[in-house]
């Protein structure tokens, strides 16, 4: 698990948005978009499981967390990308 952190299932049942390193005004805007798209889109625990590995958390860590196994979060994770319609094109393509 990651060091120094701390996560209770009160959290994760919430499903607040990952806490990753805000990238600035704009985006973080566009991000908190996206991020309650998903919550609308996807189940519950599939949102729990996508919020903790985007936080950087493993498959071991997620199942420990939320007390399920590994190849629950692994199923989980695999279910909400097969939800999820995203466009293949490149953010930023070279040129």
């Amino acid at each position: 698990m990651r060091r120094n952190a701390v996560v209770t299932v009160a959290e994760v049942t919430t499903a607040v948005e990952p806490r990753a390193t805000d990238p600035g005004p704009e985006p973080q805007s566009e991000a908190r978009s996206l991020w309650r798209s998903l919550k609308k889109a996807l189940a519950p625990r599939q949102v729990q499981v996508l919020a903790l590995a985007f936080d950087g958390y493993g498959d071991k860590d997620i199942a420990t967390i939320l007390n399920i196994t590994t190849d629950s979060v692994r199923s989980h994770r695999r279910h909400a990308r097969g939800q999820l319609t995203l466009d293949p094109t490149p953010l930023h393509p070279h040129d």
